[in-house]
């Protein structure tokens, strides 16, 4: 039965109370709750830090350590016609439909420069090269589904 002066409390627990308050908004009590909690490591605990974590915290061994590393089977993509497209880990995309459908919207609108000139760049590589890599495609499809108005 505790006498309400905490001194009946367990010493681990009152020690966890005065680290809990070191995360309080005001920097004052945090400074004071540390102190107070190196003291009562010190000298109620009778332990310093190094021996404290030593002793409580025990390092598991990593339990991946020794095990395959995992394969990832890259997936197929439908195209817009419904045909597969098959990824390769740099993710292509030809369908020149989808994709030009997207340039058309783009074109009804205006962007601020920077993004205008990503969607030229972009454009000029489609028309080029008759494929976009993922982060292009992705780029073009946000801005042209995109309710945002420059």
């Amino acid at each position: 039965m505790s006498n309400g002066n905490g001194k009946d409390r367990d010493p681990l627990e009152l020690f966890i109370k005065l680290l809990a308050m070191t995360t309080a908004e005001n920097d004052n009590q945090c400074l004071l709750a540390a102190r107070k909690a190196n003291q009562y490591l010190k000298n109620t605990l009778n332990s310093d830090w190094e021996s404290f974590v030593r002793g409580k915290i025990k390092v598991e061994a990593d339990p991946f350590l020794g095990s395959p590393t995992p394969t990832f089977k890259t997936p197929v993509h439908m195209g817009g016609s419904g045909s597969p497209m098959h990824s390769t880990p740099s993710r292509v995309y030809n369908d020149a439909a989808e994709i030009q459908g997207f340039f058309d919207k783009l074109s009804l609108r205006s962007y601020p420069k920077s993004i205008q000139d990503n969607i030229n760049r972009i454009e000029g590589m489609f028309q080029k090269n008759g494929q976009l890599q993922f982060s292009d495609y992705d780029f073009i499809k946000r801005q042209a589904n995109s309710r945002k108005r420059y």
